[in-house]
């Protein structure tokens, strides 16, 4: 993975972390509810990452970013999405294989390789707020949030 993408993965991470500025966002549910189930296809509503890049602390949000991750009922998917972390763009489309393997953790394994452990800080019918750590190389890391909305 180049230099870039990997400055681009760690900025779509820390984007995630502060991911939940709309008002009507913030009046769901602020924990997973019972009846949670995973399988659907969620639209990506905000990502923020957090982490450190080449010694440097950094934090960026994305408000606007597109795409969609699907998660079928076979424990296969696709992660599809274009954000802008950082000025930078990055894009991804990849099949993905995804297990939940507790009440508030999947985690997603793409067909490039990269392993995502996904914790659900809130789930609903209507609503995903998921964080993950990524490592985008050697001493460099992040934490992403991101927002996501069924897709109707």
């Amino acid at each position: 993975m180049n230099k870039l993408n990997v400055l681009l993965l760690c900025m779509f991470s820390l984007l995630a972390i502060y991911s939940c500025d709309d008002p009507e966002i913030m009046e769901m549910e602020s924990a997973i509810a019972s009846d949670f189930e995973l399988e659907g296809t969620w639209n990506f509503q905000t990502v923020e990452g957090e982490g450190e890049i080449f010694g440097s602390p950094q934090m960026d949000k994305d408000n606007m970013p597109t795409g969609f991750v699907q998660f079928n009922s076979d424990g296969t998917g696709i992660s599809e999405f274009s954000i802008n972390l950082l000025n930078q763009p990055y894009s991804k489309e990849e099949q993905i294989l995804w297990e939940r393997t507790s009440d508030s953790t999947v985690v997603v394994t793409q067909s490039d390789g990269d392993i995502d452990n996904w914790v659900l800080i809130r789930a609903n019918d209507e609503l995903i707020e998921a964080s993950w750590d990524i490592i985008i190389s050697e001493g460099n890391f992040a934490t992403i949030t991101s927002v996501l909305t069924a897709a109707r």
